[in-house]
């Protein structure tokens, strides 16, 4: 049994992830439950496959996940960031400082940020509405600025992307020191780096062997989970390569003793064999 007390987790996970679609986080605490090789509904225990790798059968995708080393994910750089639905991108037009103001504050709140709509749209002065969902940052400023060529010489179009659509975010849960989402930016992101974005492991608590990247398969592409063992220098430097992508889970299993204290500790309150500390 990898974690013996689950419903720690799944509690943490919900409160982590409460704004993910219904059906990916039913996905998720499925996914996190099977791990512990607890039995429940709609799950199963891990089996060897038929190339005797490690699997979980999940039913409410009606298959069976593999959970695979990360030294076999395939590298692959990050494409170029189309913008979705929910992003808010500011927008500086340089030489126009009648009608265009340098502001100071350029970041989410300021009036030229504007944040793409449902119908994939955003507005801009002078511009009106202009199809943004699915354009990349170079390809949005190309067309305000031929938009704004209409009325102004020469205009200087800048735009940055101040805030990533819910969609784009990665979720580190389990004993790491602050357990939290952020958005995965425009950069190359590796299992390494989020790991040190919160802190690292719980020191105390957290199992280095027992390191979980759950993806979400998209597409025609399978849905994986993702195992690590950081107590090894060599999976050390692969975590370094293993690039993440939108959406990834990254769940910190806890140590055997830190399980068996928080199952115990439910039975017999003030129980703690990690501290030494016992009922009188």
């Amino acid at each position: 049994m990898i974690i013996m007390l689950i419903n720690i987790t799944v509690r943490m996970i919900t409160l982590m992830i409460q704004k993910i679609k219904t059906k990916t986080l039913s996905l998720v605490i499925i996914v996190l439950f099977t791990l512990t090789a607890c039995g429940g509904p709609g799950m199963k225990a891990p089996s060897k496959g038929l190339m005797g790798k490690k699997k979980v059968y999940i039913e409410s995708l009606g298959q069976e996940v593999e959970i695979v080393s990360i030294s076999e994910n395939k590298k692959r750089e990050m494409e170029i960031y189309k913008l979705e639905e929910g992003d808010i991108v500011n927008i500086t037009i340089y030489g126009q400082p009648e009608v265009f103001p340098l502001m100071q504050d350029a970041g989410a709140n300021s009036p030229y940020s504007k944040r793409v709509n449902k119908k994939g749209f955003i507005y801009f002065p002078f511009v009106g509405d202009v199809k943004a969902k699915d354009l990349t940052i170079d390809e949005l400023r190309e067309e305000i600025t031929l938009k704004l060529s209409k009325d102004f010489v020469d205009p200087k179009v800048d735009i940055n992307i101040v805030k990533f659509n819910e969609n784009r975010n990665i979720y580190i849960v389990g004993e790491v020191v602050k357990p939290s989402a952020f958005p995965l930016g425009l950069e190359n992101f590796s299992l390494s780096q989020a790991i040190a974005k919160v802190g690292g492991f719980n020191v105390i608590t957290a199992s280095a062997s027992d390191i979980f990247v759950i993806r979400i398969g998209n597409n025609n592409e399978e849905s994986k989970v993702y195992h690590a063992d950081l107590s090894s220098p060599v999976q050390l430097i692969v975590a370094n390569q293993f690039l993440l992508e939108a959406q990834d889970i990254i769940f910190v299993g806890a140590t055997n003793l830190t399980s068996f204290n928080r199952v115990l500790s439910q039975l017999i309150p003030g129980v703690d064999l990690g501290n030494r500390r016992y009922l009188d």
